[in-house]
């Protein structure tokens, strides 16, 4: 399928604890990536719809939206916590083009909204689904200056400190986690015993 043919891990990887982000490019074709990605794979958080905007996001004719944040999450914590930090982002993030999306049903709450675009559906700017042990985030504009300012101007600090928390935060499994707090307990199941 596509998802091996451009370097997407399978869907066991995920599943076993694994992180997959993936970022919308300006030749993804919505079409495609659902019925590849979205059905062959059942990865994605959001259903990509259709391209919406302008890829020329630093021409003032043209309408720039705003990014917002959105559920409180691990990745997030320093813009949650720091209300200059989180004013900062939000009016200085513009998004000339992206991906309109909406979430996945997988029939569980799996699937959580990070950010949202300023448009009037609020569609996802990036989100998490939970998969087995794993978690898969998709950001729904470019990771690169073609149709948003996100790694450059006064946003670049930010967008690196996006970047390098989803990073940490996609490389603990979603479950059964490395790291615990004093007092909490220890517990590991054995499918087979020796």
């Amino acid at each position: 399928g596509l998802g091996q043919s451009i370097g997407l891990p399978d869907s066991a990887f995920v599943e076993a604890g694994g992180g997959l982000l993936v970022a919308w490019g300006p030749n993804t074709d919505p079409a495609l990536a659902r019925e590849r990605l979205l059905e062959e794979t059942r990865l994605l958080p959001v259903v990509p719809e259709r391209v919406a905007g302008e890829a020329d996001w630093q021409n003032p004719r043209h309408r720039r939206f705003s990014v917002r944040l959105g559920a409180r999450h691990a990745a997030l914590r320093q813009f949650h916590g720091d209300d200059d930090l989180r004013t900062w982002f939000e009016n200085s993030a513009r998004v000339g083009r992206y991906l309109v999306s909406t979430k996945a049903k997988d029939g569980r709450d799996s699937v959580r909204v990070l950010l949202s675009y300023d448009d009037e559906a609020k569609s996802p700017a990036l989100a998490e689904r939970l998969v087995g042990a794993g978690r898969v985030v998709v950001l729904t504009t470019t990771a690169h200056t073609r149709w948003n300012n996100l790694p450059v101007d006064r946003q670049a600090p930010l967008f690196l400190m996006l970047v390098n928390n989803l990073a940490n935060h996609l490389t603990v499994p979603a479950k059964d986690p490395f790291n615990l707090t004093v007092g909490d307990p220890l517990v590991r199941l054995y499918t087979t015993f020796p």
